[in-house]
């Protein structure tokens, strides 16, 4: 893939800026694969074991999500509690990562990955480096955030040189962050179907934020839209503007192979396995 440097330089990252040929650097399938969450049809999400067995498949990236706990780690989850995974109320940011450590995060997947639980950004990051593509989403809510964007832009540059990472966020302040902090890591906007289904903040800030206009104030490399959302000439005007289209959720073959003959980049997908399999063969 194109997004792949020598190396961090003076807390930046030294990143290639010619247009996304989309015959040109791809892995052997032609469409880079990203696995969601580690592959979160196939582990429990946001695991090392999700990650280990994402890797062991042989996918492009493994990607994860990233928020702040409440004694200011940067953890890998989803979401802002532990109500789905572990049955718990607690809230993320209220929770010491002690704490957040000790949950069972496993067992509602299956048995077998009974004690599974949420691990630290660092620990990820010094685990999968050099193996595989790193994508960190960025999850930090309103306008102001919490941190966490700046922090996990400022722990990457202290760790790195990676070979592949791209750090996304739907949250448009949160990329303005990491940008205004002067850093030059490789960035995503992740944007959702336009529309109204969540009410009208949602259309607001979809209608506001969530189209790709705004892809060039943020100086972003790639573009993560719904799947419904893209057509072969909006790859097209990616690829003309010197982007790249990583697409999400895509866990159907007849979708995936749809969105190879629209020409996009990548996939994001919890099924792995289906699309290594649907894509290389």
């Amino acid at each position: 893939m194109r997004l792949s440097a020598a190396g961090l330089r003076s807390g930046g990252y030294a990143r290639r800026v010619d247009p996304p040929d989309p015959a040109a650097d791809r892995s052997p399938g032609g469409i880079e694969v990203h696995a969601q969450r580690g592959g979160a049809g196939l582990a429990p999400e946001n695991t090392m074991e999700a990650f280990e067995g994402a890797v062991a498949l042989g996918v492009d990236w493994i990607e994860l999500d990233v928020q702040t706990c409440g004694t200011g780690e940067l953890v890998v989850i989803h979401e802002p509690d532990l109500r789905r995974l572990a049955g718990a109320e607690e809230r993320v940011a209220e929770l010491s990562l002690a704490d957040l450590q000790s949950a069972d995060v496993g067992s509602h997947f299956s048995a077998a990955f009974a004690g599974a639980r949420v691990p630290g950004l660092t620990e990820v990051l010094e685990t999968f480096r050099g193996r595989v593509g790193i994508h960190v989403e960025v999850k930090e809510y309103g306008v102001r955030g919490d941190g966490t964007a700046v922090a996990a832009a400022a722990l990457i540059a202290r760790m790195g040189p990676f070979d592949r990472l791209l750090v996304s966020s739907y949250n448009v302040f949160s990329l303005l962050r990491i940008r205004a902090a002067g850093s030059r890591l490789p960035l995503g906007l992740v944007y959702p179907p336009l529309g109204g289904d969540r009410g009208l903040r949602r259309t607001v800030r979809d209608a506001a934020f969530g189209k790709p206009r705004l892809a060039g104030r943020l100086d972003v490399r790639v573009l993560l839209p719904q799947s419904r959302v893209v057509g072969e000439g909006d790859v097209r005007a990616a690829h003309d503007a010197g982007r790249e289209v990583h697409v999400w959720p895509v866990n159907e073959p007849e979708q995936m192979r749809r969105l190879a003959a629209a020409g996009v980049d990548g996939i994001v997908t919890d099924r792995p396995d289906i699309a290594l399999r649907t894509l290389r063969g």
